[in-house]
């Protein structure tokens, strides 16, 4: 974690489903003292939450002005799948922007990228997708 973050001012982690993985996250880099500030919705589940999608970001460079976090797809095969955002302000520009951390239905295409022939999956990735645009469309 350390040596990523160490080469970005601004990153999306994926996968901290483990409540260990974000511990070790808060423990690396979220300290009080620590050069980065974070988004990060829960430290006491395992589980598919929000709050395996975290979002990073190098304190002295950005303030958060705002965050969030949606179901993308209800009760995709065993859990919610999600989306987070944070609204960033750059300190040296003033200027803002959203980060926007996607972690999409796996398996609705094969490697080639043609359809798996897996409707749920398909569906449930068409679904995440229409959800994601509609997100990013509120946020313009």
């Amino acid at each position: 974690m350390k040596y990523t973050a160490s080469k970005a001012v601004v990153l999306g982690y994926q996968e901290m489903k483990m409540v260990a993985n974000r511990t070790a996250l808060k423990n690396a880099l979220l300290c009080a003292s620590c050069t980065y500030n974070g988004y990060v919705t829960d430290y006491t589940t395992n589980n598919w939450t929000s709050a395996a999608l975290p979002i990073v970001w190098k304190r002295s460079d950005f303030t958060l002005v705002s965050s969030g976090n949606k179901v993308a797809v209800p009760s995709y095969d065993t859990s919610n799948k999600y989306l987070t955002w944070v609204k960033l302000r750059h300190n040296a520009t003033k200027k803002e922007f959203y980060l926007v951390n996607a972690h999409p239905v796996y398996g609705a295409a094969k490697n080639d990228g043609t359809r798996s022939g897996d409707t749920v999956r398909e569906n449930a990735y068409r679904e995440y997708m229409d959800s994601l645009v509609s997100k990013l469309n509120e946020l313009k």
